[in-house]
């Protein structure tokens, strides 16, 4: 009995703090879905297993960063360094957004996911 009032009450709390995630900053979200040239881009996503993949992806300044989320559920991608303040956005389950490079320095780059913050990953811009 209990875990089932839990359960009522937490399912409409994420649902809450999902509708609340902070929209992208400086980047149009839309549905790419893949990468139809590996040269211009490069591809991760969320699992169904809460985590990024691969945690670590690596671009050149000319590559754009597609996120897939295939997950089930929203999350987002967003720069540890200065909280948010380099890429920030929300990508909502069954869409994918394009982060373009260009905008970022090289170096390495932290994010997490501000929904799952045990969700965590490095992107390193060449």
């Amino acid at each position: 009995m209990k875990k089932t009032r839990f359960l009522k009450v937490l399912v409409p709390a994420v649902a809450v703090v999902a509708m609340a995630a902070p929209q992208g900053i400086a980047h149009a979200e839309h549905d790419p879905r893949h990468c139809t040239d590996p040269e211009a881009c490069v591809e991760f996503g969320a699992t169904l297993l809460v985590a990024y993949d691969p945690p670590t992806p690596t671009i050149s300044v000319e590559q754009r960063l597609v996120f897939n989320n295939d997950s089930g559920i929203p999350h987002t991608v967003t720069s540890r360094l200065d909280d948010g303040a380099s890429f920030d956005v929300t990508v909502w389950s069954g869409k994918g957004v394009v982060v373009e490079a260009g905008e970022l320095e090289p170096g390495t780059y932290p994010f997490y996911c501000t929904l799952v913050p045990w969700m965590y990953g490095v992107l390193t811009v060449e």
